[in-house]
């Protein structure tokens, strides 16, 4: 969206802005293709591992006293891609971790159908807004969160993410493979798209 505002504008959008939709579209190509080569068990493991290593480097790049900036970009949104991929390729899921303008559009739609005249849909609109409504309130203390610890802490800020993706890859790597209870349906879909 900020690339193509500035675009229109006719400014000279920063380099990293874009570099990070074709560095996403590749690292989620890669994601898929470890993923689809790895050994099942190790499969998300993989995934996990790699997101760490990037958000590492970021951390590295971040604490260095040279300026490198788009590197250090390029590799947390490489983390992001790896985590995406993780939730949709080793979990079979779609998860909205990273569509929170939908949620809002969602909850907010979901509100002024329960607001408004009555109508058949008010028990839709209270469970779209019951879903929705602590995706949005988690998210916004998520950026307060991260906003504050950013600054205190500066560069060192990424250390946390860094940290937790370490947690994450020594529990995700443990963690058994699609439930026995997951539909026939999704366990096909995987397996068309090659994944296991």
């Amino acid at each position: 969206m900020l690339l193509l505002a500035g675009t229109v504008r006719a400014a000279s959008p920063p380099l990293a802005q874009l570099l990070s939709i074709p560095v996403f579209a590749v690292a989620v190509a890669m994601a898929c293709l470890v993923a689809r080569r790895a050994v099942p068990r190790l499969g998300r493991g993989v995934l996990l591992v790699a997101q760490a290593t990037l958000l590492f480097l970021v951390l590295t790049l971040a604490l260095q006293p040279r300026e490198q900036s788009v590197v250090a970009a390029m590799a947390a949104v490489g983390a992001m891609a790896f985590q995406n991929a993780f939730i949709q390729v080793s979990l079979h899921v779609s998860w909205s971790t990273s569509v929170m303008t939908g949620n809002v559009v969602t909850a907010i739609g979901a509100l002024v159908q329960i607001l408004g005249p009555p109508s058949g849909t008010r028990e839709e609109s209270l469970h779209k807004l019951r879903v929705t409504t602590p995706l949005i309130l988690g998210f916004m203390a998520g950026c307060l969160v991260g906003a504050t610890v950013a600054s205190r802490l500066g560069p060192w800020a990424w250390g946390i993410p860094a940290a937790l993706s370490v947690v994450a890859a020594g529990t995700g790597a443990r963690a058994p493979g699609p439930r026995p209870e997951q539909s026939q349906a999704d366990r096909d879909v995987a397996r068309e798209n090659g994944f296991r």
